[in-house]
């Protein structure tokens, strides 16, 4: 799932991975000599390398932790805002249909 490997026919020693950059949107194709290792941003800038398996049992632990521990907080907050814009959205509206009535009575006219 996390990286999707061919061999080429050119080369059997060299294998071409089609890698998720992000979200399953982006992907970058690489070749490999080396299929045995790989390297994984780990974070801050840092990289690690890893065998294949070792790497994609990080890749899993990762993607396990982050969303146990650090997506429901994130998601909490994030509908805490939309609820606070919400409520800025309708006190803006009831501003704005205040002021169309003191223009309508000022005025006289809609």
């Amino acid at each position: 799932d996390i990286i999707h490997s061919t061999c080429t026919q050119d080369d059997p020693n060299v294998n071409t991975a089609l890698v998720d950059l992000g979200h399953n949107m982006t992907y970058c194709r690489a070749k490999m000599t080396d299929c045995e290792h790989v390297f994984i941003h780990i974070g801050m800038g840092f990289h690690a390398e890893f065998t294949l398996s070792e790497g994609i049992q990080f890749v899993h632990q990762r993607i396990s932790y982050l969303r146990r521990d650090v997506l429901p907080p994130k998601v909490g907050k994030a509908r805490e805002v939309a609820e606070h814009l919400e409520g800025a959205l309708d006190l803006l509206e009831s501003l704005a249909e205040e002021i169309r009535d003191i223009d309508v009575t000022n005025t006289g006219n809609p």
